[in-house]
């Protein structure tokens, strides 16, 4: 009797311990944030751990949203189910959902699988939830792995183990009353409780979800240049459309668009065509950040663009916004069609012109205002040099620069 119960104790232990290791081995190797609206910050980059997921995100606008790209491993030997019932939830404000690639919801044995979480800013904070401008919640959602192992249709998986221990009690009591082997018994009882755990398992694993998401006002800054871009391309960036917002000749000559405002005005388009006739040349936003109301914003020191050489090379030009840095650059005449390219030595200088910006305010910082950062000034534009800053405003700001003109 005492041999066939150390047998039958081998046997419990080598089904229970894979069973458990087994479970914990699914883990999230990846994840990638994939889409989102211009508005949207990540606060702190999207994490995982095991299976638990953490995301903080900052929206702005109503319809924000950002969507990723979650990669689950199974080195495992079981095939796990994304199941349809879970709790993922969207709170008050903020729409959580979940799919998977090309409607494949099993994860198999030795394999992986993706899974997409979208979070979208739908419904509106209202004021009386600000607090110091902002609105912020945490949220818990869960997304249920399941082997298929079916349960018992009228019981959750608490009442299967504690049935389980109901009938490992009845047979220990039996135990107790026909062995003497008491230390035996004691292990029994162990792997008693041990053995409803790892069933369980093994047949359920839980991705772990933590959000924080906070709702704050940002504004954008923009930063224009001339770009040459290929036009089949054109729909990924975001023209400028310079002739629905000046079309005085003050405002021609002060976007570079052309020495004389007698020019054929048919030049003054979004996009210029090029010797190249695969590019054209237009106003883009080269670069944008996202801010709040308050904080200290700086131009940047320098951008990188595209150009054509003498010979019709493509180049690439770094212009610097430094006075006292000087460089060799390929600028565009655009008043000729196509385009005619001419090599110049000369430092860049970025303007702010209250008329693009709706003639709204801007404060520019003491440190700008008291050095040599400021170049040319003008009633409504003025010309700044690195490494010059201003307070972001309650507005979004527009900057551009003076690579496309005529000299």
């Amino acid at each position: 009797m005492k041999k066939l119960l150390n047998i039958m104790l081998v046997l419990v232990m080598l089904l229970v311990i894979p069973n458990i290791v087994k479970a914990e081995e699914v883990s999230i190797e990846n994840i990638t944030l994939i889409e989102h609206s211009d508005y949207v910050l990540e606060k702190t980059p999207a994490s995982a751990s095991g299976l638990n997921i953490n995301f903080d995100l900052s929206f702005t606008n109503l319809d924000d949203y950002a969507k990723y790209e979650v990669i689950i491993n199974n080195p495992t030997k079981t095939e796990y189910e994304i199941e349809q019932e879970t709790d993922f939830k969207s709170s008050d404000h903020v729409v959580y959902t979940y799919s998977y690639e090309g409607d494949e919801k099993v994860l198999k044995a030795n394999s992986k699988i993706k899974m997409y979480i979208t979070l979208t800013y739908k419904t509106p904070v209202q004021p009386e939830e600000l607090k110091e401008g902002k609105y912020v919640e945490t949220n818990k959602l869960t997304v249920n792995l399941s082997n298929g192992t079916e349960n018992p249709k009228t019981a959750d998986a608490s009442t299967m183990v504690l049935a389980m221990l109901t009938v490992m009690l009845i047979g220990s009591l039996l135990l107790y009353k026909y062995t003497k082997n008491k230390e035996l018994l004691g292990t029994l009882a162990v792997i008693a409780v041990l053995i409803p755990l790892g069933v369980y398992a093994a047949e359920k694993l839980k991705i772990n979800v933590e959000t924080q998401i906070t709702v704050e006002e940002k504004h954008r800054v923009s930063y224009y240049a001339f770009e040459l871009i290929k036009k089949s391309e054109e729909a990924n960036y975001n023209i400028f459309q310079l002739h629905s917002v000046l079309m005085n000749d003050d405002g021609l000559e002060l976007m570079g668009m052309i020495q004389n405002p007698s020019v054929d005005p048919a030049y003054v388009n979004d996009c210029t065509p090029t010797q190249n006739e695969e590019y054209e040349l237009c106003r883009v936003e080269i670069a944008y950040e996202i801010h709040s109301a308050g904080e200290k914003v700086e131009l940047p020191s320098e951008i990188t663009m595209h150009a054509f050489d003498e010979n019709g090379t493509l180049v690439e030009n770094t212009l610097k916004f430094n006075f006292n840095e000087s460089q060799s650059v390929w600028f565009p005449d655009i008043g000729i069609n196509p385009v005619n390219w001419r090599e110049v030595n000369e430092s860049s200088s970025w303007w702010y012109d209250w008329d693009l910006n709706d003639n709204q305010s801007i404060e520019f910082s003491e440190d700008t205002m008291d050095s040599n950062l400021i170049g040319e000034q003008y009633p409504s534009h003025i010309e700044l040099k690195t490494p010059a800053s201003f307070t972001m405003p309650n507005h979004d700001v527009i900057f551009y620069t003076f690579n496309a003109c005529l000299r």
